[in-house]
């Protein structure tokens, strides 16, 4: 009966943090992460013109969430050659093709995908960053852009939409 209860307990812990985290995060420099519940994320970034994103898989431990970019491929198709893979510019795959390389059109980019793996830290509906020593990125940061000096928060606020 105490196991029961003991296994009954974690899962419900385990759903209750999983609700707690699901949500669109921000910083104050272009960066959001939206992590949903089925435990699929997708991440978006831009600097000075460029944009990067990823898609893919997110779990929990504690008060950590590790996520992990699935990538997307593009087929490309040339005549008389196999179909080979090439990682996607866009979110959504494309067939791409073309009688040779020369006539290939690569599709406007919505940026570069950004296949890593990694964790950040939750705690009070914000996301912080981890450094590969183990500790949390919290200095306030300047931005490239701002001749003024000001200086801004580091990590992610939840998004109440």
């Amino acid at each position: 009966m105490k196991i029961k209860f003991l296994i009954s307990s974690i899962i419900i812990f385990l759903l209750f943090q999983k609700d707690e985290i699901v949500g669109k995060y921000r910083d104050n420099f272009g960066t959001e992460y939206i992590f949903n519940s089925d435990y699929t994320y997708e991440y978006n970034a831009s600097f000075h013109f460029m944009g990067f994103w990823s898609k893919g898989k997110w779990r929990v431990k504690n008060d950590t969430i590790y996520y992990e970019a699935i990538p997307s491929y593009d087929t490309l198709r040339i005549k008389g050659r196999k179909d080979s893979l090439i990682l996607s510019r866009n979110k959504t795959p494309q067939l791409i093709s073309a009688n040779s390389y020369e006539e290939i059109f690569w599709p406007k980019s919505s940026g570069e995908q950004d296949v890593h793996k990694s964790k950040l830290f939750y705690k009070d509906g914000k996301l912080y960053k981890i450094k590969k020593n183990g500790k949390l990125i919290t200095k306030k940061r300047t931005k490239s852009d701002r001749i003024d000096g000001e200086k801004f928060d580091p990590w992610f606020n939840k998004v109440n939409e």
